[in-house]
């Protein structure tokens, strides 16, 4: 009984062609709350779904690549055990390049939160400079930080703040041209933590055709891939992340320390009395 979609195909038999009626099929029809329900999963959905598609073989190629590399099964001679290696470092880099796609889904969808924790943003940006400049020395190229005012307290893990300034920063020192030195400029007034990061040469004007290769990489994807991760991480910290032509700008809500907060009490209570 009720309602029925019926889809119907005519059948004829083989030999004389003679009609033989109809091959139905009948369904229900969707009402406006089964569409809703049937729209399917979110884009953010699909793309997890392809990455668990995509990460299902590389682990297979990856954990045979082990197999052979380390003899588990016997002897393997030594030219297939070096080609093993190098399949696994690769299968090792697409897992990681998967991770990234997935940590960045994830975030501008609003389903993943940073770790919860406080950092010294000065201290890690301080780490990062210093990490950078052992890398571009050769090229007599680099980050010059410059910090006003303090405290530099916030509500980032440190390795999730680690993370963020490695994106932000070795995302442009690829593009860094021989010699030259950006400004990394750190502020703060108590209560946000600015920093502005100078834009490379390369990026302010219009790239040569023949630009080198970047000498330092933030992640197996694109620059613009690496700085998008970096904002849906900023955005995600309660932050605002914008680019402008020469420069890269970054805000971070401070964490209120906890003797200000008693001083501010304290003195309150003082003026009620």
């Amino acid at each position: 009984s009720g309602e029925w979609r019926i889809d119907g195909a005519p059948r004829f038999e083989p030999s004389t062609g003679r009609f033989l009626g109809y091959f139905l099929r009948l369904q229900r029809p969707q009402t406006e709350e089964g569409l809703e329900a049937g729209q399917g999963d979110s884009p953010a959905d699909l793309m997890r779904q392809t990455l668990h598609e995509l990460r299902t073989p590389v682990n297979a190629i990856q954990g045979f690549a082990e197999i052979i590399q380390q003899q588990l099964f016997g002897p393997v001679p030594n030219t297939y055990r070096a080609l093993a290696a190098g399949i696994a470092v690769d299968a090792a880099k697409l897992l990681a390049g998967f991770d990234e796609i997935d940590r960045l889904t994830r975030l501008e969808a609003g389903a993943l939160e940073l770790d919860e924790g406080t950092s010294d943003l000065h201290a890690v940006l301080a780490d990062t400079v210093k990490r950078l400049d052992g890398v571009l020395r050769e090229r007599q190229a680099g980050f010059v930080l410059t910090v006003q005012g303090a405290p530099f307290t916030v509500a980032i893990a440190e390795g999730e703040a680690a993370l963020i300034a490695w994106r932000l920063l070795a995302g442009l020192a690829g593009s860094l041209s021989p010699g030259e030195r950006a400004e990394v400029r750190l502020s703060s007034d108590r209560e946000i933590a600015r920093l502005e990061i100078e834009m490379p040469w390369s990026l302010v004007e219009v790239a040569t055709a023949g630009e080198d290769r970047p000498v330092v990489s933030a992640g197996m994807f694109s620059r613009a891939f690496t700085l998008r991760l970096a904002e849906a991480e900023v955005r995600a910290a309660g932050g605002s992340f914008t680019i402008s032509r020469e420069w890269l700008r970054v805000r971070l809500p401070l964490v209120k320390l906890r003797n200000e907060s008693d001083d501010t009490t304290l003195a309150s209570a003082v003026r009620a009395s």
